[in-house]
C-alpha cells in the first residue's frame, strides 16, 4: 500500500504542475512576477515531494503549508498531500481533517476518499471505512485496493452468518477481477471460504496466494 501511496503522490503532483501550465502557460505575454510565482510554486512542490519520498514528513508538511498560502487555488490538492504526510506520521486526526477539507473543495476525488478510509481503519472506525471505500468505488469502480479495504472493515466489524461472509467474499472477488495478482486478496478470500466450509475453494485460494509470494506472519 505504501508504494501505491508514493506513486500516486508523484503522479498527482506532476498532473498539478501540468494543469498549472495549461491554465497559465509560460509565454512571452506573462510578466516576470507571474513567471517567478509559478517557478516558486514548482520549487515548493518539488521539495515537498522529495521530502515525502525520503520520509521527511515534517518538512513535507511545512512545504504543503507554504503552498496552501502561496497557491490557494489548488488547496484541495495541497490539503490531500499534507494529509498523506500526516498519515505517514500517524497523526491521524490531522490527516482526517485535511482529507475532509480537501473533499469539501473537491468531493469527486476517489483517491482522497480511499486515503481517508485507510486512516479511519487505523482508528478502528469501521463504519466510516466502509462509507469512504464505498464512495471511492462509486467514483472509481476499478480500484482493487478500495474493495480490499472495504472487505477488511467488514471483517473487523464482525461476521455473524454466511451472508456477512459472502459480502466480504464478493468484495474480494471484485478486487481479484481487477487485479488477478493480488496475493493478499487470495489469502483473505481463502480464509473466508475456510470459515464457511468451502474447503476446496479455500485450498485453491491459499495455494494461489502462496504461489504469488504471500507468506502469513
Amino acid at each position: 500500500m505504501k508504494s501505491r501511496l508514493v506513486n500516486i503522490l508523484v503522479l498527482v503532483s506532476m498532473l498539478a504542475v501540468a494543469a498549472a501550465f495549461t491554465v497559465e502557460p509560460v509565454s512571452a505575454q506573462m510578466d516576470a512576477e507571474k513567471v517567478q510565482k509559478f517557478e516558486k510554486m514548482v520549487s515548493y512542490q518539488k521539495q515537498a515531494l522529495d521530502h515525502l519520498k525520503k520520509g521527511q514528513y515534517d518538512l513535507a508538511i511545512a512545504e504543503y503549508t507554504k503552498l496552501l498560502e502561496f497557491a490557494p487555488g489548488k488547496a484541495a490538492h495541497w490539503l490531500a498531500m499534507r494529509g498523506n504526510a500526516y498519515q505517514q506520521k500517524k497523526q491521524y486526526d490531522l490527516a482526517i481533517a485535511d482529507f475532509t477539507k480537501s473533499l469539501e473543495i473537491n468531493p469527486r476525488d476517489a483517491e482522497v476518499y480511499f486515503f481517508r478510509g485507510r486512516v479511519y481503519y487505523k482508528k478502528e472506525q469501521y463504519d466510516l471505512v466502509i462509507a469512504d471505500a464505498s464512495k471511492a468505488l462509486e467514483l472509481n469502480p476499478r480500484d482493487a485496493d478500495a474493495y480490499f479495504l472495504r472487505s477488511g472493515a467488514r471483517v473487523q466489524k464482525g461476521l455473524t452468518d454466511r451472508a456477512s461472509y459472502m459480502l466480504v467474499i464478493d468484495d474480494l472477488n471484485k478486487a481479484l477481477e481487477i487485479n488477478p495478482n493480488f496475493a493478499l486478496a487470495y489469502w483473505s478470500r481463502g480464509k473466508a471460504y475456510e470459515i464457511i466450509g468451502e474447503s476446496a475453494k479455500s485450498r485453491e485460494d491459499l495455494r494461489r496466494a502462496t504461489a504469488l509470494g504471500f507468506r502469513p506472519r
